[in-house]
């Protein structure tokens, strides 16, 4: 019971900080989608006790500060490049080795990829991935591997 209350109460903020809404009507039909979205998970087996451990949520929460640290700083260089008067774009597809085992951290993984700007994962192969940077300097960072180290120790 205890995870379907803290799922309910991080729907029920993301939506109040999404839309905005403070007036009573719209914060009652907030409230009951979120009660409707955490009855069907319940339903369908996602809300659990060992859904996910204590340990891996406060990891999770500090990969989402370094990930939006990460974007921020990718928006600026990018924004940095294509504004210069002669922009240094140089546009590379390479493979990344992907460093994490499971499908889980994978998905995360390609989708941290592609929420940096300048980075968009093409394909997932196994255990490499295609990917697409505006620079080849972000191809070089990814296989350094910080970002899937980051993953493994939330996901894995």
């Amino acid at each position: 019971m205890l995870e379907a209350l803290l799922l309910f109460l991080v729907l029920f903020i993301v939506w109040f900080v999404f839309s905005g809404f403070t007036q009573i009507f719209f914060l009652i039909l907030g409230t009951i989608s979120c009660v409707i979205a955490v009855f069907f998970a319940r339903k369908m087996g996602i809300v659990s006790a060992t859904g996910m451990p204590p340990y891996l949520r406060i990891r999770s929460i500090f990969y989402a500060f370094w990930l939006t640290k990460e974007i921020f700083k990718s928006s600026f260089t990018v924004a940095q490049k294509v504004w210069d008067v002669e922009p240094d774009i140089k546009p590379a597809l390479g493979w990344v080795p992907a460093h994490v085992k499971t499908e889980t951290g994978k998905a995360t993984y390609a989708n941290s990829i592609t929420l940096t700007p300048g980075t968009v994962c093409v394909e997932v192969v196994e255990d490499r991935m295609l990917i697409h940077a505006l620079c080849a300097d972000g191809l070089e960072d990814l296989r350094k591997g910080e970002m899937a180290a980051r993953v493994a120790a939330v996901i894995e």
